[in-house]
């Protein structure tokens, strides 16, 4: 493969996708309030084991990624399905993505604006990026993602005066069944990081792949862990689980002498740029592994009929905000945690008997 990324470009990508997670933090703190923290540590688990499955059997195969490797460890009719499966999800991912950033933009900047422009806009952007390769896509993450890490920094140092830290009490009043139940989206939201099975293949060096994803994501969840923080100390459980938009909440609050006012602006300039990037690297994902069903079919042509099944799904069926919360919880929710969880480790129990066979069979061939 002549396309290559660096580790910074995946370190930078794995930080933007985990924190630019828009409407996540309300929805957790609305299931479990102050005890958000627990379903982030079993998230964080969950995600650090697929991480190391991708991570053993992309450096089995190396150089190719999960829709090949899967044909060779399933065989071809059940690698075709498993290609399948994972392409649907991805692109399940773009359609979410793109929800999301249609009810932000129409809510928040420009209210009387049909939702559907935002949509036209975002996938036009994100065909061209698919078009244009993974490497300008992976080089939009350099610049993209400190102007994240700094619009969040900022934000947070500004309202450090705002904090009441009564708000963290009480802790400890969910059973862990209800903890188990609110760390399904967020495991659901920081697995989407299954995307290293795409781009390991295309890594210059891909022995350090999993350190640099556990930096990228661990730097991502401890972003978006402080942001929840803030949220719950600064507006409190109750505004903070009602707001769709907890922390554009808190840019709203910046005031600084009379004179730093109002840093929503920066805000959505980096949520903008970090959506974009998000947006168009698993539209590209999507369509990569399409290519390997539809091998004769161009990258344009692919591209531009996932561009069309997004903006149809996200624009007619479901075209109200509780569609799209119904969508997000159940299709991104319950469909990503089966394709993550089960998918990911069905494919690498498979993968890890198969070679223990082969194992035996050179031991036994060698006595001979």
């Amino acid at each position: 493969m002549n396309v290559k990324i660096s580790s910074r470009q995946s370190f930078c990508t794995y930080f933007v996708i985990v924190s630019l997670s828009l409407g996540m933090p309300n929805l957790i703190i609305r299931d479990l309030g102050q005890d958000f923290w627990q379903a982030i540590l079993v998230a964080i688990v969950m995600e650090t084991m697929l991480g190391f499955f991708l991570y053993k059997m992309g450096r089995a195969y190396a150089n190719q990624t999960i829709f090949q490797y899967s044909e060779k460890i399933l065989g071809r009719f059940l690698g075709k399905l498993s290609t399948s499966i994972f392409s649907l999800y991805l692109i399940s991912v773009a359609i979410a993505l793109t929800q999301i950033l249609m009810e932000f933009f129409g809510s928040m900047v420009m209210p009387q604006t049909p939702r559907y422009v935002f949509a036209i806009l975002l996938l036009l952007v994100s065909t061209y990026a698919c078009s244009a390769g993974l490497e300008v896509i992976m080089r939009l993450s350099e610049i993209v993602a400190p102007f994240v890490l700094g619009s969040f920094l900022f934000i947070m140092l500004f309202n450090i005066g705002n904090m009441e830290f009564d708000n963290l009490r009480p802790m400890f009043q969910h059973s862990l069944g209800e903890v188990l139940r609110g760390a399904m989206l967020p495991t659901a939201w920081f697995g989407i990081c299954i995307i290293m099975g795409v781009l390991m293949a295309y890594h210059n060096n891909p022995k350090d792949m999993y350190k640099i994803k556990l930096m990228g994501v661990g730097l991502g969840i401890l972003t978006i862990t402080t942001s929840m923080f803030f949220v719950i100390t600064v507006i409190g459980v109750e505004m903070g689980s009602r707001q769709l938009y907890s922390v554009y909440i808190l840019a709203r609050l910046v005031d600084v002498g009379n004179f730093i006012q109002r840093m929503e602006a920066f805000q959505i300039v980096s949520w903008t740029a970090g959506s974009f990037l998000i947006l168009a690297l698993f539209h590209y994902a999507g369509v990569e592994g399409l290519k390997h069903i539809f091998p004769k079919k161009s990258r344009m042509f692919l591209g531009i009929s996932v561009a069309i099944i997004v903006f149809v799904v996200s624009v007619f069926v479901t075209p109200t905000t509780i569609d799209r919360s119904t969508f997000l919880k159940n299709i991104l929710g319950i469909y990503g945690l089966v394709v993550e969880i089960c998918g990911v480790s069905l494919l690498f129990i498979i993968y890890i008997i198969k070679q223990k066979f082969k194992a035996v069979k050179k031991r036994s061939s060698n006595e001979q």
